[in-house]
């Protein structure tokens, strides 16, 4: 018997969640169905994970039949994209964007939450030139 794979646990395959330290699984249950947010730590910006996720669990009473309404209507961020294909979800996570996974739903929401480290613009006492 043939056993199917949820978006999720494709995903997951994709990944090889199990040996990436920083790969943050997050579960979360949004109008009754069970999903996943899934991002590296090291890339991921805090302030718009927490804005995500505060839009989606406070703008969502009602789950639409497509992920792209709810980056209509709930997602308070442009840089939002819909792939059905969860190798390229895979690599785009490892890139540094985030994704959300909902049960019944084939689509994968990725959205980019890039944040590198910044550098002060002053110059470094230890790497002055003479």
């Amino acid at each position: 018997m043939e056993q199917i794979l949820s978006t999720q646990e494709k995903l997951e395959q994709f990944l090889s969640a199990d040996t990436i330290f920083d790969l943050k699984l997050r579960p979360l249950l949004l109008c009754g169905k069970s999903g996943t947010f899934t991002y590296l730590i090291e890339f991921a910006d805090s302030i718009s994970i927490e804005s995500i996720l505060s839009a989606l669990m406070h703008s969502v009473t009602t789950l639409p039949s497509t992920l792209r309404e709810i980056t209509e209507t709930a997602i308070p961020f442009g840089s939002c994209e819909i792939s059905l294909d969860p190798a390229y979800a895979a690599s785009e996570i490892l890139r540094g964007s985030a994704a959300l996974t909902l049960e019944g739903y084939d689509e994968i929401l990725l959205m980019d939450i890039r944040s590198f480290p910044m550098r002060s613009p002053e110059e470094p006492d230890q790497d002055r030139t003479l």
